[in-house]
């Protein structure tokens, strides 16, 4: 069983892992949606270099040879969905294995005990650009695998606390839970000064 102290730990790591994913968008309203069209991200050798095991919602069974590089995203469906299709804009809720491509360490997991899914935005200034490229076009009850550049990771910054440099590739396994509109943003009321 897991002491308080635990889950508020994994709690805290969840919630900087996912302002970790959200990346550096000043706005926080999502951009609109241009077409319902897809362009999905395509399968490559690095993406189909890696194995995936086990049923959708649950936590995968994954191996691949290190390092697995890639110039650009790739992105192989597991298991194909039948449900609605994330597109650009909407909100996709996912659950997702995170793996350092370089070392193959397990770096995060929503399905761990305590793990929460994750609700995105298909939109590349507001998460992660690799991560939304795995979404983009999944439909609900998906699963795939995406290889992701350093470039559409975390760039030349690295992530020293999940353990990514600036050099590593990365692999997620993601599930697609739910899809539906981006929330709508709120409007703040505030007091003028006058000035």
């Amino acid at each position: 069983m897991r002491t308080p102290a635990a889950l508020v730990a994994a709690s805290a790591a969840s919630i900087a892992l996912v302002m970790a994913l959200a990346g550096c968008s000043g706005s926080p309203e999502p951009a609109p949606s241009a077409s319902v069209d897809c362009s999905f991200t395509a399968p490559g050798p690095a993406s189909d270099s890696v194995s995936v095991s086990g049923d959708f919602d649950t936590a995968p069974t994954t191996t691949f040879a290190t390092p697995v590089t890639s110039d650009i995203t790739e992105r192989s469906v597991v298991i194909t969905g039948t449900g609605a299709v994330a597109t650009s804009g909407a909100q996709a809720t996912v659950d997702f294995t995170l793996y350092n491509a370089t070392t193959g360490a397990q770096l995060f997991s929503t399905l761990d005990a305590g793990g929460q899914a994750l609700p995105i935005i298909v939109d590349e200034s507001q998460f992660l650009p690799g991560l939304v490229k795995a979404v983009a076009c999944s439909a609900v009850g998906s699963r795939v695998v995406v290889v992701v550049p350093p470039g559409d990771a975390y760039g030349s910054d690295g992530n020293a606390a999940l353990g990514v440099t600036p050099a590593d590739a990365l692999v997620f396994v993601v599930d697609v839970k739910d899809v539906g509109p981006a929330p709508t943003p709120t409007a703040t009321t505030g007091t003028t000064t006058g000035e």
